[in-house]
C-alpha cells in the first residue's frame, strides 16, 4: 500500500511529476470521504515529519540568519535579490521536491523578510522605516512574494504569513492616504478579521472531511483570524476586564458566544484568543469573592487552576460536547457545510 512518503520519493526521483502526486492525493482522500471515517478527525497541526525536519530547519535559520547579517550598505540591493534567489532554491527542493514542512515554513518567512528589505534598500534614499507610512512598498512586496511562494508550492502556512503582511499594506496604505489609520485601528482589525475568517471557511467547506491541504490553509488562516477578531470585541465590551463587574461578565458572555462558534466550525482558536482575556474577568471575580489581590498569589492560583480545568474539559469532551450542539441545531442548509459530527451519542 503506497504512503504519502512513496509519493513524495516518487516525485523526488521524477518517477512522477507534484502534479500528479497532488492529484493522487486528492483521487485517494475523494474515496475516504465516507462519514463513518470523518467523524472524529481532529484539527491537525503539522510541522515536523521527523527530527530531520527540525535538523534542516535549523540550518535554514542559520543560513537565513547568516545572509541577513552579511548584507553591506554598498551592495544591499544585489545581495537581497541573491539571498531571495537562494531561498527560492531552497524552497524548490526542500519544499516542491522534499515536501518538509518546517524548513518550507522557515523559508517563507525568510522570503518574506528578504523581498521587504529588498524594497526598503531601493528606496532607501527616501524610505525612513520609523514612518510606518512609507511602509507600504516593502510590505506590500513582502505580501506578493509570499503570494508567488504560496501560488507555485501551495504551503499553507504562506497564507498565514501573506495575510500579517497584507494587513500591515493596509494599515500603512491607510495612513500614506491620510486616513490615520492608528484611530481606526479597532475596526480595521476587525473587518480585516472577518474577511478572513470568512476565507478560511471557504477553504473549512471545500474540505469538510479535513483530508488535504485545503484544510491546512483554513486552520493557519484561523489562526491570523482569531486574535484580529476578538481583540477588537474586547475593547468594544470592556476596556479592563479585570477592574469592574460588568466589564467581566460581557467578558464571560463573549467567550461563551465564541466558544459556541468554536464547537460548530470545529477551530479551536477563537477560544484559546478569548481564554486570554477570560483570566482578566475570573481574577476581578477572585478579588471580590476572596479580597485578594487579583496579581497576588491566591488570585494567580484560581485563575490558572480554573483556566486549566476548562481547557483540559474542553479537549477531553469537544467531540462530545460538539456532536450534542450539532445534533441540537435544527437541519439548515448552513449545517452541510460545517465539519461532520457524531449523527449519534
Amino acid at each position: 500500500m503506497l504512503k504519502q512518503k512513496d509519493l513524495e520519493a516518487a516525485v523526488g526521483a521524477g518517477i512522477i511529476s507534484q502534479t500528479q502526486a497532488d492529484g493522487l492525493n486528492d483521487f485517494a482522500a475523494a474515496r475516504r470521504k465516507p462519514r463513518s471515517f470523518a467523524v472524529g478527525r481532529d484539527e491537525r497541526f503539522r510541522l515536523l515529519g521527523g527530527f530531520n525536519d527540525f535538523f534542516i530547519a535549523v540550518g535554514v535559520v542559520l543560513l537565513g540568519i547568516g545572509l541577513l547579517s552579511g548584507w553591506s550598505e554598498a551592495y544591499q540591493v544585489p545581495l537581497f535579490i541573491l539571498s531571495i534567489v537562494a531561498m527560492w532554491g531552497l524552497a524548490e527542493y526542500l519544499t516542491g521536491g522534499l515536501r518538509l514542512t518546517a524548513p518550507s515554513i522557515v523559508i517563507s518567512i525568510f522570503l518574506a523578510i528578504f523581498a521587504f528589505w529588498a524594497v526598503a534598500a531601493v528606496f532607501s534614499d527616501v524610505l525612513d522605516l520609523k514612518n510606518f507610512d512609507l511602509w507600504l512598498y516593502p510590505v506590500s512586496a513582502a505580501t506578493l512574494m509570499t503570494a508567488l511562494h504560496y501560488l507555485r508550492f501551495r504551503l499553507p502556512f504562506s497564507l498565514f504569513v501573506g495575510a500579517f503582511t497584507l494587513l500591515l499594506a493596509i494599515i500603512s496604505g491607510a495612513d500614506a492616504l491620510g486616513l490615520k489609520a492608528k484611530d481606526w485601528s479597532a475596526w480595521i482589525a476587525l473587518g480585516y478579521g472577518l474577511i478572513v475568517f470568512a476565507v478560511a471557511m471557504w477553504f473549512d467547506s471545500s474540505d469538510r472531511e479535513r483530508l488535504t491541504r485545503r484544510a491546512d490553509s483554513g486552520f493557519w488562516l484561523h489562526l491570523i483570524a482569531a486574535p484580529l477578531i476578538v481583540h477588537p470585541l474586547v475593547s468594544f465590551v470592556a476596556k479592563d476586564p479585570a477592574t469592574s463587574g460588568a466589564g467581566a461578565l460581557l467578558i464571560i458572555g463573549m467567550t461563551g458566544v465564541l466558544a459556541l462558534i468554536a464547537l460548530l466550525i470545529d477551530r479551536r482558536a477563537l477560544v484559546v484568543v478569548a481564554l486570554s482575556y477570560l483570566g482578566g474577568a475570573i481574577a476581578y471575580g477572585v478579588t471580590q469573592v476572596t479580597g485578594a489581590s487579583a496579581s497576588g498569589s491566591t488570585g494567580v492560583l484560581f485563575t490558572l487552576v480554573f483556566l486549566g480545568g476548562v481547557v483540559i474539559a474542553l479537549g477531553v469532551g469537544w467531540r462530545r460536547i460538539r456532536g450534542g450542539l450539532m445534533r441540537a441545531i435544527p437541519d439548515i442548509s448552513f449545517k452541510h457545510n460545517l465539519p461532520p459530527y457524531a449523527e449519534k451519542s
